[in-house]
C-alpha cells in the first residue's frame, strides 16, 4: 500500500471520528409521577350529666370526650365544648357536652425525572431500610458476677452485684455453703489425682496437663 493511499485512509478515519464526536448523542428523558391522596373524617357528639341531693348523687358518663373517635385525627378543641349547672332546694346538677366534626384532605405528587443516553440503562428506586440487631455482647465492667472454684477454695463474687446484695441476702451463709461445696469437690479422688499429676509434671519440667 502506497503512502498516499495510507494518508487518504487515515484522513477518512479521523474525519469519521471527529464527525461522531461533533454530533450529539441522542438522549431520552423519562418521568413517572407518583401521586398520593389521603382523606380523613371524624365526628364526635359526647355528653355527660349528673345529679346530687341530700345523701345521694348520680353521675352518668365521666366526660364528654370519654368516647372520642380513634380515627380521623380527632381534635377535641376543634368543636363546641360547653356545659351548664344548676342548684335549687338542695338539688344540684350539671350537663356538659362536646360537639365536633372535622375533615382533612391532602394531595402530594412527586415526579422523578431521569435523562439517559440512548441505549444506556437507568432506574429510580424508592426504598426504606430498617436496621435490626443481629446480636449483642453484654459488658458489665469485667467483674466476675458469680463465684468460682479454685484449688484454694471458693472465691465469692465481686463487683457491683457482689458489693450490693439483695435485701435479706445472708452473705455469711452463702459463703459457708459454697466453701463447703468447694472443699467437697476439692477432696474428690479424681481432682486429687489430677493435682498430683500436675505437680509431678511441673517438678519434672514437663508440660502442664490441659
Amino acid at each position: 500500500m502506497s503512502s498516499r493511499l495510507r494518508s487518504v485512509l487515515l484522513a477518512a478515519v479521523v474525519a469519521c471520528v471527529l464527525g461522531q464526536q461533533a454530533r450529539g448523542q441522542p438522549q431520552v428523558t423519562i418521568q413517572t409521577p407518583h401521586p398520593a391522596l389521603s382523606e380523613s373524617f371524624f365526628e364526635n357528639m359526647g355528653v355527660s350529666w349528673g345529679l346530687s341531693g341530700r345523701n345521694w348523687n348520680l353521675r352518668v358518663f365521666g366526660s364528654p370526650l370519654q368516647a372520642a373517635p380513634p380515627f380521623g385525627g380527632f381534635d377535641p378543641g376543634a368543636g363546641l365544648s360547653s356545659g351548664m349547672f344548676f342548684r335549687r332546694n338542695g338539688l344540684s346538677g350539671f350537663f356538659n357536652w362536646n360537639l365536633s366534626q372535622g375533615v382533612r384532605r391532602s394531595f402530594v405528587t412527586q415526579t422523578p425525572v431521569l435523562t439517559l443516553q440512548n441505549g444506556l440503562p437507568g432506574a429510580v428506586y424508592d426504598t426504606s431500610v430498617t436496621p435490626f440487631v443481629m446480636g449483642h455482647i453484654p459488658v458489665v465492667g469485667g467483674y466476675p458476677m458469680a463465684g468460682y472454684l479454685t484449688p484454694a477454695g471458693f472465691v465469692p463474687p465481686t463487683g457491683p452485684l457482689g458489693a450490693y446484695p439483695a435485701p435479706g441476702f445472708n452473705r455469711w451463709a452463702y459463703d459457708r455453703r459454697y466453701r463447703a461445696e468447694s472443699q467437697r469437690r476439692y477432696a474428690h479422688p479424681a481432682v486429687q489425682q489430677a493435682l498430683r499429676r500436675a505437680a509431678g509434671q511441673g517438678a519434672a519440667g514437663g508440660p502442664a496437663p490441659r
